[in-house]
C-alpha cells in the first residue's frame, strides 16, 4: 500500500471511528416552528394578489377534469404557455383531501329532510363512509380511502409588489379564467379564508378525524393585521426530524409522519379523456 492510500485510510477510519466521528443521532432540541417556513405574509385585496416573502401571485383553484377533450386541453396547454408572463413561477397542486364532507353531506341532507326510510338510508350511509377519509371502509377490504379531489394552480414574480407584477400576473389570470368559462368549466379566486384552510389541511393534518371539524373542510378567519404565514399554523405546530424522515409534530397529539413518493417513470403522452385513470 502506497503512502498517499494508507494516509487516505487512516484519515477516513479517524472521521467514522475516531474521536471526529458523529455521535448517536438525535432530534433537534427545537424542532423548526411550521409558519416559519411557510412563504405567504399578506393580501392585496385590491388587485387579488398574495405578497410572500421573496414573491408576488396569485392561487386559483380549478375543477379536476375528470375527463377532457383535445380541443379544451389545447387551449388550456396554449394558455399556460402564451400568456404566462416571463421568468413566472406556476405551480399545480392535485390535493386528494380527506375532507369529503361537503359532498357527502349535500348527498345526506336532501334525504335526511324527506324522513322515513330514505332518511334512515341517509344517515346510515354517512356513518359508515365518514371515516373513510384516513382508513379502509372495511377491514378486509381494498386498501383505498374516499378523497375530494381538488386542484390548484399558482402563479408567482420573483420580487415585491408594483404596477408591472399586478398588471401581467393579472392579465394571466384573466386569460387562465376565461379560457376555463369558454370550457364550462368555472375557477375559483382563492381568498385568504379558504388559503388558510387549504394550509391547515395540509401542515395539520387531523388523522383521526376527530378535530377541526372531522370530514368538513377546517373553518378560518383571515385577520388583515397579521401575517398569513403565522394564521396557518399553531405556535406548537413544528416539523422535526427522526431517524425514518420528516414527521408533523402535534404538541397535544400525534405526530404524523411525511412519506414522500415519485415516480419512476411518466408516460410520453397522456390523452385528456384518461384523466379519470389517474384518480385514486
Amino acid at each position: 500500500m502506497s503512502a498517499a492510500a494508507g494516509s487516505l485510510t487512516a484519515r477516513l477510519l479517524e472521521l467514522f471511528e475516531g474521536q471526529e466521528a458523529p455521535g448517536p443521532w438525535s432530534p433537534p432540541e427545537m424542532p423548526a416552528a411550521l409558519h416559519s417556513l411557510l412563504p405567504w405574509r399578506a393580501f392585496d385585496e385590491a388587485s387579488g394578489l398574495y405578497v410572500n416573502a421573496g414573491s408576488t401571485g396569485f392561487v386559483m383553484e380549478l375543477p379536476p377534469f375528470a375527463g377532457i377533450d383535445g380541443e379544451t386541453l389545447g387551449a388550456l396547454a396554449g394558455t399556460l404557455a402564451d400568456a404566462a408572463p416571463e421568468r413566472c413561477t406556476l405551480q399545480v397542486i392535485h390535493w386528494a383531501s380527506p375532507r369529503f364532507g361537503h359532498g357527502l353531506r349535500a348527498w345526506a341532507a336532501p334525504r335526511r329532510d324527506a324522513g322515513g326510510a330514505l332518511a334512515r338510508m341517509g344517515e346510515g350511509r354517512k356513518a359508515l363512509l365518514a371515516p373513510g377519509g384516513w382508513r379502509r371502509l372495511h377491514a378486509g377490504g381494498p386498501p383505498f380511502t374516499l378523497s375530494d379531489h381538488r386542484v390548484f394552480l399558482t402563479a408567482c414574480l420573483s420580487g415585491g409588489p408594483g404596477p408591472s407584477a399586478e398588471t401581467a400576473l393579472g392579465a394571466f389570470r384573466r386569460a387562465l379564467e376565461g379560457t376555463l368559462a369558454s370550457a364550462g368549466a368555472q375557477a375559483r379566486r382563492l381568498e385568504p379564508d379558504a388559503l388558510l384552510s387549504l394550509a391547515a389541511e395540509l401542515v395539520a393534518p387531523d388523522v383521526a378525524g376527530i378535530r377541526d371539524g372531522g370530514t368538513e373542510r377546517p373553518h378560518r378567519r383571515w385577520s388583515p393585521r397579521d401575517p398569513i404565514h403565522e394564521q396557518c399554523a399553531s405556535p406548537g405546530r413544528a416539523l422535526t426530524v427522526r431517524p425514518t424522515g420528516l414527521a408533523f409534530h402535534h404538541p397535544d397529539g400525534e405526530d404524523v409522519a411525511v412519506r414522500v413518493l415519485s415516480a419512476v417513470t411518466f408516460p410520453e403522452v397522456w390523452p385528456g379523456w384518461r384523466g379519470n385513470a389517474l384518480i385514486g
